[in-house]
């Protein structure tokens, strides 16, 4: 006998750390003239604003221990760069070193009291660490010197979103793309919101909006797939999974998503498959254990669909709200052993 138990999906959040930006560079020197005997001349040597430039170009690359390296050089040449600085800790936060991130950020302001675009980003890491009242100074310090910088809004947009303030942070994400629609992370963020309200057409919009802002974002078009399996929209929603998986191919979340796009389409074989490589990828990740397990069950394995679910009873806090309702689950398979 088959035991039917419902699939129940839940939207994903995520909070974006604002991008660092570029210092002037100076020009390259002049090309020496050629005497008719030239006399080697000596290399020059680089100056804090040539390893600030080498820096950005490693950052660009994604080498972002080559470019914390050049910042650092930098700043062992002229120890007041405020954006070597600057630079410094957005590299330590886009490798999720936060206490270093607030450090160099903390330190770009000592020497720079009225560096708005460090507050802005300081902003980002300090909600990151649980700081929001200083992540709201920074950032209202921030708007104070520059009221158009507009990755300030988005940040503490994010803050307030942390703290249930959601219609503040709806406001501050809206006024972000005001100030600058080309960037996609407000877009993004907004629907984030939206789709916590309920308002999935709208969360779709700004995910797309997002999208079209930059085409590899795998984070919309993994949540563009779970919102579509809750609209009903099943191909839609594969095909923003597999977008997401092309995007990111080792990610168990897009995994999960597709698998769950797969089941709903009643294709119980490709899910399996998208659920068991999830677990591989993330073995400490509940949902796939949970939803493995159904799929077993419909399955009638009932000694396969016990061991996942127990295995997520393990994996999720004591207080979680499906702790009560798997374990009804693994009773009764057990009481049709």
């Amino acid at each position: 006998m088959k035991t039917t138990i419902v699939i129940i999906i839940a939207l994903l959040s995520a909070l974006l750390v604002a991008c660092g930006g570029k210092a002037t560079p100076t020009s390259l020197p002049p090309t020496p003239t050629i005497a008719a005997t030239p006399t080697p001349a000596a290399t020059p040597t680089p100056s804090a604003t040539d390893h600030i430039k080498s820096g950005l170009a490693y950052h660009a690359q994604g080498k972002l221990e080559e470019a914390i390296a050049e910042y650092r050089q930098a700043l062992e040449l002229d120890p007041d760069n405020a954006d070597a600085y600057r630079n410094l800790g957005t590299a330590y936060a886009e490798q999720e070193k936060w206490e270093e991130a607030a450090s160099a950020y903390e330190q770009a302001i000592h020497l720079a009291p009225d560096f708005a675009e460090a507050y802005g980003d300081m902003a980002a890491v300090y909600d990151e660490l649980g700081r929001f009242e200083d992540a709201i100074t920074a950032a209202e310090k921030c708007i104070a010197l520059k009221p158009t910088y507009a990755s300030a809004h988005n940040n503490l947009a994010n803050v307030y979103k942390s703290q249930g303030r959601i219609d503040e942070a709806a406001a501050q994400y809206r006024e972000a793309i005001r100030l600058d629609p080309k960037d996609a992370r407000p877009h993004y963020n907004l629907g984030l919101i939206y789709a916590e309200q309920g308002q999935l057409e709208n969360a779709v919009a700004e995910w797309h909006e997002a999208i079209e802002l930059k085409p590899d974002y795998a984070e919309a078009y993994g949540n563009l797939g779970l919102a579509y399996i809750y609209l009903g929209k099943l191909d839609k929603a594969v095909t923003a999974s597999q977008k997401a998986l092309e995007i990111q191919p080792d990610d168990a979340n897009h995994h999960n998503t597709l698998g769950m796009a797969y089941y709903k389409q009643g294709n119980a074989d490709k899910a399996i498959a998208e659920w068991q490589e999830a677990i591989r990828l993330e073995p400490d990740r509940a949902m796939p254990h949970k939803n493995l397990g159904i799929a077993y069950a419909e399955q009638d394995q009932k000694e396969e669909a016990i061991a996942e679910w127990e295995t997520f009873l393990q994996l999720i806090p004591p207080d979680a709200p499906d702790r009560a309702k798997v374990a009804g689950w693994i009773d009764q398979l057990k009481g049709q052993r």
